[in-house]
C-alpha cells in the first residue's frame, strides 16, 4: 500500500517517518479522519469509531508522530492536568514498556494553559501503543521502518527483529536512588531549561546489554547511572564506550 497524504489534509508536510506509521496503522483497519473544524490541519487516527490519537502542527513542530489521547489510561482525552504530567509518564512506559526518550511532554499554553500533553516520537511505539489500546494483535518485533531518506525512494515493512530488551522498573528505581542529575557533568536538565515539565534523562547501563547475550539481573542502583543525553552521546561514541569518570575528566573547566 503506497503512502499518501489524507484526503482534505492542508496542514504541514509530513514526514517520511510519519507517512510511513500512517501506511502501517492503515494496514491495521486505523482509518484517517481530517477535522473540518480544524481547517484541515488535524488528522484523527480511528478505528471502531473510536479517536486513539492525533497529528496536527503542534506534533509535528515537536518531531512527533502521533499526539496522545489517553484512551489506554482511562483518561480519554488530549490532555491531563501538568502537575499529573510527569505520573502519567511514567505509568504510560511501565504500561507500553517503553522510555520516556520515545515521548516528549509539553504543557499548554493559551487556553490550554494547565494542561499537559503526551506525544509519542518513537513511531514503532506509537504504532505498538495505538494498536494495544484498540485491542489490535501486536505481532512480536513489529517495527516501522523507513529505509531511505525520503520515504517516496524507501520502504514501508512490517518487519521482525531481535532488540534488547530494557526494564522500566529498573530505571524508575536507579531514578528513585540516584535522582535525576546526570552522573558525568552533575546537570539536572529541568533546572537548566525553565518551563522544563518532565525530567529528560537517561539512564546508562555500566556494562552495556549487549556486551553479555541473554536475559540477566540487574541492579538498578549499582549497575544503572543516570546521564544526560549529551553525556550518554559521548559515552557510546567511541567502542570501547567511554566510562563515566573518563566523560568527567573530558569536561572543560
Amino acid at each position: 500500500m503506497s503512502a499518501s497524504l489524507p484526503t482534505g489534509y492542508t496542514g504541514p508536510s509530513l514526514s517520511g517517518q510519519v507517512l510511513a506509521f500512517l501506511t502501517v496503522l492503515r494496514r491495521h483497519g486505523f482509518q484517517h479522519a481530517v477535522t473540518t473544524e480544524h481547517a484541515g490541519k488535524t488528522i484523527n487516527l480511528e478505528h471502531g469509531g473510536i479517536r486513539y490519537g492525533s497529528i496536527n502542527g503542534s506534533v509535528l513542530s515537536r518531531r512527533g508522530t502521533v499526539g496522545y489521547r489517553f484512551v489506554g489510561m482511562n483518561h480519554p482525552f488530549n490532555g491531563v492536568p501538568v502537575d499529573e504530567l510527569q505520573d502519567f509518564a511514567d505509568r504510560f512506559c511501565a504500561k507500553y514498556d517503553c522510555e520516556l526518550d520515545d515521548l516528549s511532554l509539553q504543557a499548554g499554553g493559551g487556553s490550554s494553559a494547565g494542561r499537559g500533553f503526551l506525544i509519542i516520537a518513537n513511531p514503532t511505539i506509537a504504532l505498538r501503543v495505538l494498536l494495544q489500546d484498540a485491542q489490535l494483535p501486536v505481532t512480536p518485533g513489529l517495527e516501522v521502518t523507513r529505509v531511505e531518506e525520503t520515504f517516496v525512494e524507501g520502504l514501508v515493512r512490517d518487519v521482525t527483529l531481535k532488540q534488547l530488551e530494557r526494564s522500566s522498573a529498573a530505571r524508575r528505581k536507579c531514578l528513585e536512588h540516584h535522582g535525576y542529575a546526570c552522573a558525568a557533568c552533575s546537570i539536572r536538565l529541568r533546572d537548566r531549561y525553565s518551563g522544563l515539565p518532565i525530567d529528560v534523562v537517561h539512564v546508562h547501563h555500566l556494562a552495556p546489554l549487549a556486551s553479555r547475550p541473554g536475559r540477566r539481573q540487574v541492579n538498578p542502583v549499582v549497575d544503572l547511572l543516570p546521564v544526560c543525553p549529551n553525556c550518554h552521546a559521548v559515552i557510546h561514541s567511541r567502542e570501547p564506550e567511554y566510562s563515566i569518570a573518563e566523560v568527567r575528566s573530558m569536561l572543560s573547566p
